[in-house]
């Protein structure tokens, strides 16, 4: 190895190199841990028994894979209407009227519906990006369909804004001896906790903007949403 042959003080397994530290680069994430430098994906310290350290810059796998813990996030764009805390069907935004409205993290479900009707794109998902608006008029809503509904009641159970009600299916079912989903779409945000709890796959939101979940958390299970 290089400091077997280089002269320079050897201490600790390590040589000791005088002058400063290498500087971490300006453009580098101040946010990831300090550890070894790394030099075309090997140690330094092992090419030349150099003890360095400097902050490392993520790989963009690594980007990607902390990106996707983040909840969705209000950014600084946001004007204070309160648009996304009367949509959110978690009940998890908070904030005050022309301030800043904020998520909070462990609530967050990350299903989209306060960015899609944002006015002004405040909004960032679980990838950080931000999430377009979508004119309310434009935004499509859960439909049932009628064939598939077994009347099991799960759809009306974890709607946060109770918009789904359960009607007489008028030959629309193949028993038609059970009442079936109808959907209120003047109250419907396109959340779609109704889709993530059917197993009949009965209702959905078609070409939704929004996400869909595969696994809730209990406090949404159990009704204590809102």
């Amino acid at each position: 190895f290089w400091f077997l042959v280089s002269g320079l003080p050897f201490e600790n397994g390590f040589v000791s190199f005088p002058g400063p530290s290498p500087t971490p680069h300006p453009a580098f994430d101040s946010q990831v841990h300090t550890t070894e430098w790394l030099l075309g994906g090997t140690s330094c310290a092992l090419l030349t028994g150099l003890r360095c350290s400097a902050t490392v810059p993520r790989s963009p796998l690594q980007a990607t894979n902390e990106r996707s813990k983040m909840p969705h996030f209000i950014t600084d764009l946001c004007i204070g209407c309160g648009v996304c805390e009367i949509k959110c069907p978690t009940n998890t935004i908070w904030g005050e009227t022309k301030g800043q409205f904020y998520i909070h993290p462990e609530r967050c479900i990350d299903c989209s519906v306060c960015g899609i009707y944002c006015p002004v794109d405040a909004i960032q998902n679980q990838h950080g990006d931000l999430i377009p608006r979508v004119k309310p008029k434009d935004i499509p809503k859960a439909d049932v369909i009628p064939h598939l509904c077994t009347g099991c009641e799960f759809c009306v159970d974890i709607c946060p804004f109770e918009c789904i009600a359960m009607v007489p299916a008028n030959d629309e079912t193949i028993a038609n001896h059970y009442k079936i989903a109808e959907v209120d779409q003047k109250k419907c945000v396109a959340c779609r906790l109704c889709e993530s709890v059917c197993d009949k796959d009965a209702i959905v939101v078609p070409n939704a903007p929004t996400q869909l979940k595969g696994y809730l958390p209990d406090f949404v299970v159990s009704g204590t949403g809102r």
